[in-house]
C-alpha cells in the first residue's frame, strides 16, 4: 500500500488510499466483533465493489505506458525507506 502512495502517478497514489480504507474495514471485521455494521452483506457489497474499482485502477496504469516509470519508483521506495532487499 505505502508503496503505491510513493509514485507520481495519481491513480496509484488514490488505489493506495483505497487499500488502506479497505484494510481498515477488514481489521474492523476481523477485530472489532461487537460492531454489528461490519458484519452486514452491504458492508461486504460495498467492501466487494471498492475492491474492484481499486483493482480497475491498477490495471489503467498498463494501458496508460507508464507501467515502467511506477515500477521503478515502487523498487525504490521499497529499497530506500522500507530497506527491502529488492531484485
Amino acid at each position: 500500500m505505502m508503496c503505491l502512495g510513493s509514485c507520481a502517478d495519481s491513480n496509484l497514489q488514490e488505489a493506495s488510499i483505497r487499500l488502506k480504507t479497505l484494510y481498515s474495514r477488514r481489521l474492523r471485521a476481523d477485530y472489532e466483533l461487537s460492531d454489528l455494521i461490519v458484519e452486514t452483506r452491504q458492508e461486504a457489497e460495498l467492501a466487494y465493489s471498492e475492491s474492484k474499482e481499486i483493482i480497475a485502477q491498477i490495471n489503467n496504469l498498463k494501458s496508460k505506458g507508464s507501467k515502467g516509470t511506477a515500477i521503478s519508483e515502487i523498487r525504490q521506495y521499497a529499497r530506500d525507506i522500507l530497506k527491502l532487499q529488492v531484485y
